[in-house]
């Protein structure tokens, strides 16, 4: 009697450890066991970062590579990745054409402009702040490369 109560106790402990385990891992879950679907060249200005992959659906891109390229200083922690433009860098990739710089010059209007009519009226968000600034820098970025593209030099450039 004594030694099927021992069993029964082990039965229960182990079936709390169990549990209590899987549940700790839960937010880890969604991605463990998932196969890569497909790979993907990431591109900055026309120039190669690295490659992303794609798993359900959703493409996972490297995020010190293109931190790094973009400027950004990153700090990954235990339970958070911090990101910081204090280096960002507005240096032109050299493999920029000006059909390029035309091309994203037109994409990023429009994307400010789909912005913009978001928050018309209402609240604005600290992430829609966020996405503003970073379309409209961006925006900015590319009006003087399609500047210094066709020769002007960029101390000559004036907001008049």
């Amino acid at each position: 009697m004594r030694k099927a109560l021992y069993v029964f106790i082990g039965i229960m402990i182990g079936t709390v450890i169990s549990f209590g385990i899987g549940a700790s891992r839960g937010k880890f879950d969604s991605l463990i066991g998932k196969g890569v679907q497909s790979e993907r060249e990431l591109l900055y200005g026309g120039e190669t970062v690295g490659t992303a992959v794609v798993i359900d659906g959703t493409t996972y891109a490297p995020l010190r590579a293109l931190g790094e390229r973009l400027g950004l200083k990153i700090d990954f922690g235990i339970d958070q990745v911090v990101m910081d433009a204090v280096n960002l860098t507005l240096e032109r990739p050299k493999s920029l054409t000006p059909d390029k710089v035309e091309a994203n010059i037109a994409m990023l209007s429009q994307r400010l402009n789909e912005l913009l009519s978001e928050m018309d009226g209402g609240t604005v968000s600290k992430s829609q702040q966020m996405n503003l600034a970073n379309v409209r820098l961006y925006l900015a970025m590319y009006e003087k490369w399609k500047l210094e593209l066709q020769g002007v030099p960029s101390a000559t450039v004036s907001s008049s």
